[in-house]
């Protein structure tokens, strides 16, 4: 409002401005052509007039413009001036976090977007990150994700969990995985696997390898199972940012509106009569 006040006060100004130098004019013009009189004549008073009525109407049409911009008031209460300048249609509701969804991304990366309906995202993080993880194991021979457990074999746990992932640190990023981690903890809690015999792979996965054994498998190969590790643990620390990214739900970006449409001044008389 203080800035519409300051316009009109302005527009009001000039209007007065138009008018002294309308008569400024005028007389400078009769005293060169020596037609200054001390009384007014009669056909002296229509040049000054139409003159004068010229500007005059000029201003008025910039003063009623002014005054024609109402305030209009947002989503949020507040006051604005409308110009022309596009405003932002922005979504008012905020988004209520989802902790469902935050959970359901850390069982399985992407579940909670698809959960959210945001099918593309969810896959999208679902594949990558998994086949990550999935990828950094083979690598590693399918040995490089485990939990230490004491009284394995060649194994250096300390009959906790917590010094257990202290000799073992790379699990503390693995298991942001979810689901896919999980196989470490059973083994380590010694949950029922099936039988070396039956399955081999479900029995060995993700089971803490002999300490011995696996210092030989790492000297003699390349660094490719170091490598391996690291991608298991950097698809774990990826799936923090998807967790987030479900919990705090959609961003809805701002779409531009076109400008406001400038209302229609009042014709004055001088408009009427033709005065541009």
């Amino acid at each position: 409002m203080a800035v519409h006040k300051m316009a009109t006060a302005v527009a009001l100004f000039l209007k007065l401005s138009f008018e002294t130098r309308a008569f400024a004019f005028n007389l400078s013009s009769a005293i060169e052509n020596g037609k200054a009189q001390p009384t007014n004549k009669a056909k002296d008073e229509p040049v000054f007039v139409a003159y004068t009525s010229n500007r005059a109407a000029s201003a008025d049409v910039c003063v009623a413009r002014l005054e024609s911009y109402d305030t209009v008031s947002t989503d949020q209460g507040r006051s604005n001036i409308m110009t022309s300048a596009p405003t932002a249609n922005v979504n008012t509701t905020p988004h209520e976090p989802s902790t469902l969804a935050a959970f359901l991304s850390y069982l399985v990366p992407g579940l909670g977007q698809i959960y959210q309906k945001r099918y593309g995202k969810g896959v999208l993080f679902m594949v990558s990150l998994l086949g990550m993880f999935m990828l950094g194991q083979a690598m590693g021979q399918w040995q490089n994700v485990y939990v230490p457990r004491e009284g394995g074999p060649g194994q250096r746990g300390r009959g906790n969990l917590v010094s257990s992932l202290v000799t073992r640190w790379h699990y503390v990023g693995q298991f942001w995985i979810g689901v896919a981690a999980w196989p470490a903890l059973w083994h380590y809690f010694g949950m029922p696997v099936p039988s070396e015999e039956a399955n081999p792979f479900l029995f060995n996965y993700q089971r803490a390898p002999d300490e011995a054994k696996l210092n030989e498998f790492l000297v003699n190969s390349d660094k490719t199972p170091d490598l391996g590790w690291v991608y298991t643990v950097v698809a774990g620390m990826l799936n923090i940012l998807v967790m987030y990214d479900a919990y705090a739900g959609p961003i809805f970006l701002a779409v531009p509106k076109p400008p406001a449409k400038e209302s229609s001044a009042p014709k004055t008389q001088g408009q009427k009569e033709g005065v541009a």
